[in-house]
């Protein structure tokens, strides 16, 4: 079992490496950082695109350390300022597994001569896990002096896939809506779980004047424009990825068992959302560390709603490459796994 350490506490994070592609010695390392509840998230056919990439699992999934009673309870509130050491350690801890992995895997620095860039090390969040990559590129400043002029060598992109409302920036949060079946009060906990798995990982058919004109819309007209129900009578790749996966592949991704332990205290219920957009904001307004690092949005324009809110409020600030993924749900890169490895060589 591969593990990394993390902290000076014996903190350890588990992965998974498909290695370098063969006989290449400068390819990218993609580091994928997993969503709520679903871990071990990948892409195929990686080393065709000269891509090296490495699954991470958060705390608290298979593998990793457990969060300790002493930080659940510091997550769980009320204190502001416990909560904000919580996420930002998540953000430190990245750094520090980012480091060893470099160092214990001898990958190839970060070249840039023109058009033509070779190597580095690439952080990818999908879905609740930007939380944590943003976590990490917010600390970069913080970081002892040696650690980032390091990390410099190698820091190539961060990549916001898929983003949750928790990397939101503006204060008005698409979590005061409840088209999310876990926030929707009138559906029992039987209900919500029933109605979740279909609700994020089905195929919904927004406005074509949404998805065209995406940035330059207000909030009212990217309202309008968001299809709240699955698409009618939905062709067979258009039936929700959940739905069609077997029990076992479900089974093999899956740590339900996380979202009563901890996962739920990264819902607004408990944890202040301001902190998140700190985080947000100080990832992506801060360039003195790692200037050359690149920030890549990439949103599939059939996913639910609520990505699509989150995806239009982080496209709408400046030095962000915005990609759309024509055609994906919240799970591309099961549904659709050569088209999403394909646009993230192109983008990475």
């Amino acid at each position: 079992m591969p593990l990394a350490p993390v902290d000076a506490q014996g903190t350890q994070y588990y992965y998974e490496d498909t290695g370098s592609p063969p006989g290449s010695t400068d390819y990218t390392t993609l580091v994928l950082i997993h969503g709520a509840l679903v871990h071990g998230d990948s892409v195929s056919n990686s080393s065709q695109h000269n891509i090296r990439l490495v699954t991470l699992n958060m705390r608290d999934y298979p593998g990793s350390t457990p969060y300790t009673d002493a930080e659940l309870t510091a997550m769980r509130g009320p204190d502001r300022d416990g909560q904000r050491t919580q996420l930002h350690r998540r953000g430190f801890e990245i750094a520090a597994f980012v480091a060893w992995f470099i160092r214990n895997e001898n990958i190839p620095p970060f070249t840039l001569n023109g058009n033509d860039i070779r190597g580095g090390i690439s952080v990818l969040g999908w879905s609740w896990g930007n939380t944590m990559s943003l976590s990490f590129i917010a600390r970069a400043s913080e970081l002892p002096k040696e650690d980032q002029e390091f990390l410099e060598a190698y820091m190539r992109a961060l990549v916001i896939y898929e983003p949750a409302p928790h990397s939101s920036i503006s204060a008005v949060s698409y979590f005061d809506e409840a088209h999310n079946p876990l926030r929707d009060q009138t559906l029992t906990p039987e209900q919500q779980a029933t109605a979740f798995p279909l609700w994020v990982s089905g195929y919904y058919a927004h406005s074509r004047v949404l998805l065209d004109s995406f940035a330059s819309l207000t909030r009212e007209e990217v309202d309008l424009g968001l299809a709240m129900e699955r698409v009618e009578n939905p062709r067979p790749h258009q039936i929700p990825t959940l739905q069609r996966l077997t029990a076992e592949e479900i089974a093999a991704t899956s740590a339900n068992h996380v979202w009563a332990r901890s996962q739920v205290l990264y819902q607004p219920d408990f944890i202040d959302l301001e902190l998140f957009r700190e985080n947000t904001r100080a990832a992506l307004q801060d360039r003195s560390v790692w200037p050359r690092l690149r920030v890549c949005l990439v949103w599939g324009d059939m996913t639910i709603g609520e990505v699509i809110h989150t995806s239009w409020d982080i496209a709408r600030r400046r030095r962000i490459h915005v990609v759309r993924l024509e055609g994906g749900n919240h799970f591309p890169h099961v549904d659709l796994p050569e088209q999403t490895m394909r646009v993230l060589a192109e983008n990475i």
